[in-house]
């Protein structure tokens, strides 16, 4: 976090190319993304295909962009690197998880990977699993869950250590409406010095929750606009 200040994430023409640009019949995925995110929760949407994941697994530093900047705080930024990752929790939108572990095995195993202290990773696992209503399922090998819990699950680890910047990738899909007002309310009740970033198709995901739409389409960023919430 800032020394006191206001956590600022900056995007200067952040551009992607699929396989690369150089290569014959290349997709250009980003196209000279510029963002300036502070404080608060922005919905990121657009059609399948627009660049949404793209664009996160580049903030993550799964991927690397061709071109392009990113600074946090006004420093330069690679989001490979540990200081980085420990500012990061995020939501992938896929559910390749580890079948034969327990909810509370995988909680911990993502906690030690994110440098959780051991007293600290415990407390927040019991916490968050009441806060997805999982708790009666920390013994549950997670091939035996629905699609939903899964995803509940995955919402549950990108919240472990903390995380001032929160990237969400279609967080509610699969999830019933009942534990998807559930899970609004977990990010509604955690935006306190965070910056995040929600991708979703289901503009009513965002529409009392988000301070702003970044609207993405064929890789270009269409608008930045006030949502209604």
């Amino acid at each position: 976090m800032s020394d006191g200040g206001v956590n600022v994430l900056k995007l200067e023409g952040i551009e992607k190319w699929y396989p690369a640009p150089e290569k014959k019949n290349a997709v250009h995925a980003l196209k000279g993304i510029s963002l300036e995110l502070t404080e608060g929760c922005y919905g990121l949407t657009g059609k399948n295909g627009a660049g949404k994941s793209t664009l996160l697994k580049i903030l993550t530093g799964f991927i690397k962009p061709d071109a392009g900047k990113i600074y946090w705080n006004g420093d330069l930024i690679s989001p490979r690197s540990k200081d980085y990752k420990r500012l990061l929790g995020y939501m992938p939108q896929q559910q390749s998880l580890y079948e034969t572990m327990s909810v509370l095995q995988f909680m911990n195993y993502m906690g030690v990977l994110k440098a959780v202290p051991k007293k600290k990773l415990a407390e927040e696992t019991e916490s968050l699993l009441e806060r997805v209503h999982l708790a009666d399922k920390k013994d549950s090998r997670l091939g035996a869950l629905s699609g939903g819990m899964k995803q509940r699950l995955l919402f549950a680890q990108s919240l472990l250590g903390s995380p001032v910047l929160l990237l969400l990738d279609e967080p509610t899909a699969g999830v019933d409406p009942d534990e998807r007002v559930n899970l609004h309310n977990i990010i509604n009740d955690n935006l306190s010095g965070r910056i995040v970033i929600m991708s979703t198709h289901i503009i009513s995901d965002i529409e009392n929750m988000a301070k702003e739409e970044i609207k993405l389409e064929h890789g270009a960023l269409v608008n930045e606009q006030k949502t209604e919430g």
